[in-house]
């Protein structure tokens, strides 16, 4: 004998047969599933709709105002200095990325010297 399964809707309080599943990874990797009727699942996927509208940071700005812009720092990092002085120094520092050991540590016996505060 044949036997029939029926999902119940997870947002009914009551038995109500749920036709949709629903899978996906939430922003802590945990993975989450539900199991909606039909009427439950349209509420979903407007809510999803929302979701995936909103899903990077200009979506979620007005048009009409820009995007806030990046204050310059007040002391330039460590890896500046550094490069900035081993430059000084005529050492060759390549112009972006993480400066090298051996110039990193010239530059602290130097006493850290801040180059680029001179320069402003």
């Amino acid at each position: 004998m044949a036997t029939k399964q029926i999902v119940v809707c997870d947002w009914h309080d009551g038995d109500a047969e749920a036709i949709h599943h629903n899978a996906w990874t939430n922003l802590a990797g945990e993975r989450k599933e539900n199991d909606l009727c039909v009427t439950h699942q349209k509420e979903f996927l407007k809510a999803w709709e929302t979701v995936e509208k909103g899903s990077s940071a200009s979506a979620l700005r007005p048009a009409s105002r820009p995007a806030p812009k990046r204050l310059p720092r007040s002391v330039p990092s460590e890896n500046a200095q550094a490069r900035a002085w081993a430059k000084s120094q005529n050492m060759e520092v390549n112009d972006n990325g993480r400066v090298g050991f051996h110039i990193e540590q010239a530059w602290k016996k130097a006493g850290k010297p801040n180059v680029l505060a001179d320069q402003r």
